[in-house]
């Protein structure tokens, strides 16, 4: 954890980072029980921090961002692209026949579902859709929790 710690990150250079970023996908693909994702690092484009691919099961941060970004930035975007990759699971795997997903519990999953069937890239219908979709905002949301939760077993 202590690879966490902003001083630390700062000394490490992008080889080492993608390391230690790997260290964290495994981290958190265990814990949500999903399948393991390789995380390599390339120029994605200037406003993409991270990617998820889920047909092909593979995660990709930009090279930019990880040079110079501050590990809770790169650590968010880590997180937030592990996210993508449990809902992808959870909609690929779950039983949409059982009756049960009806019930008012599994609103979130359906609304997953339904959104990764119409996503909204950002550069389409702006990026306040983008960013307002189910998909998008609970990631954002479980990236900020998830990146708080480590920092509070660091200090």
């Amino acid at each position: 954890m202590e690879c966490f710690r902003y001083q630390q990150w700062e000394e490490y250079n992008v080889r080492e980072k993608i390391t230690i970023m790997q260290k964290l996908v495994d981290l958190e693909t265990e814990i949500l029980q999903i399948p393991k994702i390789p995380v390599t690092a390339k120029r994605l484009g200037e406003f993409v921090l991270g990617e998820y691919d889920g047909k092909t099961n593979e995660m990709w941060i930009d090279i930019e961002h990880l040079a110079k970004e501050a590990v809770g930035a790169c650590m968010k975007t880590i997180c937030h692209e592990v996210y993508h990759s449990y809902q992808r699971y959870l909609v690929e795997n779950v039983d949409w026949e059982n009756e049960v997903l009806q019930n008012p519990y599994f609103e979130e999953l359906r609304a997953w579902k339904q959104n990764q069937e119409g996503y909204i890239a950002p550069d389409i219908n702006g990026y306040d859709a983008y960013q307002n979709q189910p998909l998008e905002f609970t990631a954002r949301a479980f990236a900020r929790d998830e990146v708080e939760r480590i920092y509070s077993y660091i200090e």
